[in-house]
């Protein structure tokens, strides 16, 4: 083999072997940026999740604030109305009573 060609031959050996370290650079850098980036958007994603659940809470504990007041409205006035029926009758069994000691 002629000088030439082992030059030739060692050169595109070299080019060769740069590319191929060139490549295996940018590859891993690929990857360092994906993994960067995939770790970012997972914060941003676990963010706005937990935001979001906050919200839902909260939500959710209003309208559980507001029924609970609905159901005490409605027990107070339903215990008014028996108190009030239980007045009613409160006199009616005061006589009744007297009554039947009067005349026992």
């Amino acid at each position: 083999m002629s000088l030439e060609a082992i030059k030739q031959v060692a050169e595109t050996e070299q080019t060769y072997q740069r590319q191929r370290d060139e490549a295996i650079a940018a590859a891993k850098k690929m990857v360092v940026d994906a993994e960067r980036e995939g770790k970012s958007h997972l914060e941003r994603t676990r963010a706005l999740a937990e935001t979001e659940s906050r919200s839902f809470l909260t939500d959710a504990e209003n309208k559980a604030a507001i029924q609970a007041e609905q159901v005490m409205k409605d027990a107070q006035q339903r215990c008014a109305e028996i108190r009030k029926t239980a007045e009613e009758r409160l006199e009616k069994a005061v006589s009744l009573i007297v009554e039947r000691v009067v005349n026992a």
